[in-house]
């Protein structure tokens, strides 16, 4: 019978899970994913967790306390530094401590392990490797694994980890009637955006608005090069919110951008005026908003901002 390793649905995962899943099903163990946030993830994990964790890391503990018991060892990511191109990026402060966290903030936790990744000392491969090797895998399948995985992972899309109708990436904005719908950028941590729970089904609410949401196709590498390097930061995925936003400001048909963020986070709040400053220099008329959550964040509230945003639009494109 088949070890079962735990991941939880929340944070990293809604950007690596295809390419950690196919890797730990190649080395053999069964992966075992808890199931979309609701309202009991977030209660549970808010009980726990101190005031100045974000939302998204207080649903992570949330997860945890789901998946406890159902498996024999939990994987618990910690994504240190990547290297992009020449540059090494680091990921969020407070995900780095996340297994600390964890098992300090849990004590009843089953065994756990670490995926490290820190590309200043040592590979993507090395740190898979070391994976396996605590998972107590010591031959040499694990090369396969990740090759198997990284394939896989290519194909990934954050929208597979929710049951949202919402389509946007299949969707190119030439194919849209601009005439008749009003389309607003999104820009977003995958975990907040397309995770319905912790964003309050934000996409749906903001369609609902009158308008049609458009997030970053994540395929633009190549325009943080554009950006001044004096406005970029050294978190690899806030430079991932600013790139993505760069390329939806360049497309004119864009008439708006929405900022989501979890209150609390740190990195948000910077990376949130980087791009607002970049937008005030390429389409100074352009209207931003931003929209902070946290788990007392009221749908009612949140649905009179998007109509407010949405009509404030609609007359300046009327002017």
């Amino acid at each position: 019978m088949k070890r079962r390793i735990g991941v939880c649905r929340a944070l990293d995962t809604f950007r690596y899970f295809t390419l950690w899943k196919t890797f730990l099903q190649g080395i053999g163990y069964e992966v075992v994913l808890s199931g979309p946030t609701n309202r009991n993830t977030i209660e549970t994990g808010s009980r726990i967790a101190p005031a100045e964790l974000c939302l998204p890391t207080k649903v992570f503990l949330g997860h945890v306390i789901e998946l406890a018991k159902k498996v024999d060892v939990l994987c618990i990511p910690r994504i240190v530094c990547r290297r992009t191109a020449k540059d090494l990026f680091f990921g969020c402060p407070k995900s780095l401590a996340l297994p600390d966290m964890t098992r300090a903030l849990i004590p009843t936790l089953p065994s756990t392990v670490e995926l490290i990744i820190d590309e200043r000392k040592s590979s993507e491969a090395g740190s898979f490797h070391r994976l396996a090797q605590d998972l107590g895998v010591n031959s040499g399948i694990w090369r396969d694994a990740l090759q198997n995985a990284r394939i896989a992972n290519k194909e990934f899309l954050p929208e597979n980890l929710s049951d949202y109708s919402f389509r946007s990436r299949k969707e190119s904005i030439q194919e849209t009637d601009s005439e008749n719908s009003l389309l607003i950028g999104v820009v977003g941590h995958p975990y907040l955006l397309y995770d319905r729970e912790l964003s309050l089904d934000l996409l749906d609410k903001l369609c609902k608005a009158g308008a049609k949401a458009i997030v970053p196709d994540g395929k633009g590498n190549s325009l943080v090069q554009k950006v001044p390097k004096e406005l970029l930061t050294n978190w690899i995925f806030e430079t991932e919110l600013i790139e993505g936003a760069m390329g939806l400001v360049e497309q004119k048909q864009i008439k708006g951008l929405l900022l989501a963020s979890s209150f609390a986070c740190g990195t948000s709040a910077v990376t949130n005026e980087v791009i607002r400053r970049l937008v005030k220099q390429r389409r100074p008329s352009m209207p931003v908003l931003t929209i902070l959550l946290d788990e007392h964040t009221a749908e009612a509230g949140l649905m009179t901002r998007l109509e407010s945003f949405v009509d404030l639009i609609r007359l300046r494109t009327k002017q």
